[in-house]
């Protein structure tokens, strides 16, 4: 599981002989990870908005001989909730000479900006191949109420009445809002 230079050397031991006449072999070499390429070194989502998908994509590309296994793992940090993130496929193996996408999905569940890393490695190898810097940062945009005083003038006990609200986005991004029915 480790790559670089090897040098062995073996020496064979014949019956009855003496071991300055016994043959030796020295191999060597350089064990070498796999070669590939990725499409984009890092990943910024840029200003995004709270409760929304966003979402990116890499591409690899295998430019290995032989068949590449790979796995996708977010840096181990408390500034982000794992389930924040969902990278598709998350592990896989790429035959030689080809193509896979692999999609990065984020849900900002928290108001502030993210700097996390995405590890690129193989469970072949020790060392992670690559790391991935991605970051965003995530708002809360203001939803006004465009008459927030309502005269509802005098209302009968326990009798249902509907009047409309209507609220404004005044920021270029997108808003949810929920109404909670009171008690």
């Amino acid at each position: 599981n480790h790559v670089g230079q090897f040098n062995e050397t073996f020496k064979y031991k014949i019956s009855e002989v003496d071991d300055t006449l016994c043959p030796t072999i020295t191999l060597f070499g350089k064990i070498i990870g796999p070669t590939f390429n990725i499409s984009k070194h890092s990943i910024d989502f840029g200003t995004v908005s709270y409760g929304f998908l966003y979402s990116d994509e890499i591409e690899i590309q295998n430019t290995s001989e032989i068949p590449f296994d790979f796995r996708f793992q977010l840096s181990n940090d408390t500034t982000f909730s794992q389930r924040e993130f969902n990278i598709v496929p998350e592990s896989g193996t790429i035959p030689m000479h080809s193509k896979i996408t692999v999609n990065i999905e984020f849900i900002p569940t928290s108001i502030q900006s993210y700097s996390l890393f995405l590890n690129f490695g193989s469970d072949k190898f020790s060392e992670k191949l690559m790391t991935i810097p991605i970051s965003a940062n995530c708002i809360l945009p203001e939803i006004m109420i465009t008459n927030p005083k309502i005269n509802l003038g005098q209302l009968f006990l326990n009798y249902e009445y509907n009047f409309d609200v209507v609220l404004k986005n005044n920021s270029n991004y997108p808003a949810k809002f929920e109404f909670v029915e009171s008690d």
